[in-house]
């Protein structure tokens, strides 16, 4: 090997060297700066506020019963509009703006081509149009902003009159489960009432026939016709007597008189969904036992409901 290619193979070793001495004290100074918190990232905080902004949006998902909040909701979808305006308008100038440096010089060189008269030579849009999308960009903050205040506002006015919401919307719950109660009720009575007149029309097209002897069974669905009530009922492989279908109507009505999410539920009690899943408890301890005892006689309640009658363990 020459005296030059050495030295120069003695070089790149040297270089090598170098760079891999450089690249681990950087590794060091990156391993010392400390690490920054996602939380003041202002893309971080963004997204935050977006997520809230979007929280103070869900409405009541049955009819609002509260023309004040109905009224925030309207304010809001009001600039919801205006935006989708303003958003029309800045494509519209972001779209002009993209041909109008093509549409100028092809403007320009039409006036060259025509003897350059000074009093017809073009203008570029440009200036125009970025004076044009900064105002709109203006006026998008702007509306973001008022909406802003007004979901403020909206969390204000919920926070401040939660107890009153609450309690007419509980009141108004438990008018609505009577409602149903009833009408389940009037339903067995007035199913009854048919089955009597129309034994009673049977009665009267063949008296005095021996068939008056039996009737069609009538004390489950459809007559215990499953074919026909699975149809409506896909699974169902037994009949269903309509005194259990009636007891599974209310007990449908008591259940959705006070359902909610195991999450809402942790909310509304100002506890955690692990206290309330029971998961931080041991079973051996006495609020464990406590739950579990609750745990089973509900499920016992739910099971009379809707059988009429204690399950085979504990009958």
């Amino acid at each position: 090997m020459s005296d030059i290619a050495s030295r120069a193979e003695e070089a790149a070793d040297i270089a090598l060297g170098s760079a891999e001495i450089a690249q681990k004290a950087a590794s060091k100074v990156l391993d010392a700066l400390p690490v920054p918190d996602p939380r003041s990232d202002p893309n971080f905080q963004r997204l935050a506020g977006l997520e809230q902004s979007m929280l103070a949006r869900i409405t009541p998902w049955g009819r609002n019963r509260w023309p004040d909040v109905v009224r925030f909701d309207e304010r809001i979808g009001e600039f919801d509009l205006r935006q989708e305006d303003v958003r029309a308008k800045l494509t519209d100038l972001h779209n002009r703006q993209d041909r109008a440096d093509a549409d100028y010089a092809a403007a320009l060189a039409e006036w060259m081509a025509a003897g350059q008269v000074v009093e017809s030579k073009p203008v570029s849009e440009v200036p125009e149009l970025e004076a044009a999308i900064i105002e709109a960009e203006g006026e998008l903050a702007a509306l973001d902003n008022l909406r802003e205040r007004v979901i403020e506002e909206k969390l204000a006015y919920v926070r401040k009159h939660r107890g009153r919401l609450v309690r007419d919307a509980e009141r108004a719950t438990g008018e609505a489960r009577e409602r149903v109660l009833r009408a389940v009720d009037e339903y067995e009575k007035a199913r009854e009432e048919l089955v009597g007149l129309r034994q009673t029309a049977v009665w009267a097209n063949c008296f005095p026939s021996e068939t008056l002897a039996s009737h069609p069974p009538h004390a489950a669905l459809v007559g215990g016709r499953n074919r026909e009530a699975e149809q409506h009922l896909p699974g169902l492989k037994r009949e269903l007597p309509v005194y259990a279908l009636l007891a599974l109507l209310r007990a449908d009505a008591n259940y959705f008189s006070t359902v909610s999410t195991i999450e809402q539920a942790a909310v509304m009690q100002g506890t955690s969904v692990e206290a309330l899943k029971g998961g931080a408890m041991w079973t051996d301890s006495e609020e464990g036992q406590a739950w579990q005892k609750r745990e089973k006689e509900r499920l016992i309640e739910m099971y009379e409901r809707v059988w009429q009658r204690k399950p085979p363990e504990f009958g």
